[in-house]
């Protein structure tokens, strides 16, 4: 009996320790204070907006130019219609190829931010995991779980490395 309540003993006395090798942090909050992750982010709004500005000038004029050919096509007979039928085919297929050309400018636009914000925080994701890891090791942690991603901690009395993190980085 001595023996059986030894072994509960030290196998809850190493759940104890192996519960404090594991800590949690919110990645996304610390990402959201880091200069360089402001910085990059103000970057790719600006950079959106001017894509955003040029969409909606292409789009602006596409507009008045479908209008224009509409008005061309409104109220006429079929004998009138018909005759203009070359005419009215070429212009569609100019407003067909412009309509592709907005909307390809929007996908390339998109491609370019999502390219620029990949690029662009790589070297963030690395000092935060540089920063991560330091805090950890200096703390004995051996797993940090990341409470940013819904589900995935369902109990949050562990230790938290936020403020541990932020100052590591010089975050206040």
């Amino acid at each position: 009996m001595k023996k059986v309540i030894l072994i509960a003993f030290v196998a809850f006395l190493g759940m104890q320790l192996q519960a404090q090798k594991v800590a949690h942090l919110n990645v996304s909050e610390v990402l959201k204070l880091m200069p360089e992750a402001i910085q990059l982010n103000e970057k790719l709004n600006k950079d959106s907006e001017a894509f955003g500005e040029v969409i909606k000038k292409k789009q602006e004029a596409f507009d008045i130019q479908a209008k224009a050919f509409e008005a061309k096509t409104k109220d006429k007979t079929e004998a009138q219609f018909n005759a203009m039928k070359e005419q009215l085919q070429r212009e569609y297929e100019v407003l067909q190829k412009e309509a592709k050309s907005i909307e390809e400018y929007r996908s390339t636009a998109a491609k370019e931010i999502q390219t620029k914000e990949n690029e662009g925080m790589e070297p963030i994701e690395a000092k935060l995991r540089a920063a991560i890891d330091k805090v950890a090791a200096a703390k004995g942690i051996e797993y940090v779980i990341n409470t940013s991603v819904p589900g995935i901690l369902l109990v949050t009395k562990g230790y938290d490395l936020l403020n541990d993190v932020k100052a590591e980085l010089g975050i206040k």
